[in-house]
């Protein structure tokens, strides 16, 4: 109740050009997210991957036993490896976010 008394229904207008600019955001942010997370899932994949074909070659190793223990150190070892990228990827999102807000904000 207290936010329709605080901005009623029907007061606020948008300018035109809203919905491609929000559109291009949100395709902005999910190819982030892509650049982000995709390094480390490939690599968990391959991780993962391996671990079957070790499974199906030698079936009476217990590879599930350690198999999570070294996918979460390989994970970190990912993390390492990849993390300048991380970071300039999330410094160039930080800017791009900063940039959007003052666009937004410029009225």
């Amino acid at each position: 109740a207290a936010s329709i008394r605080a901005i009623p229904t029907g007061s606020v207008t948008f300018q035109p050009g809203w919905g491609t600019f929000v559109v291009e955001r949100s395709n902005e942010l999910f190819v982030s997210g892509l650049r982000i997370a995709l390094p480390l899932v490939v690599v968990l994949l391959a991780t993962t991957f391996s671990f079957g074909v070790l499974s199906r070659v030698a079936p009476a190793l217990n590879i599930w036993a350690l198999g999570f223990i070294f996918s979460v150190g390989v994970a970190l070892l990912g993390l390492v490896v990849f993390a300048p990228t991380l970071v300039s990827e999330l410094q160039g999102l930080i800017h791009q976010g900063f940039q959007d807000l003052s666009l937004v904000f410029a009225d």
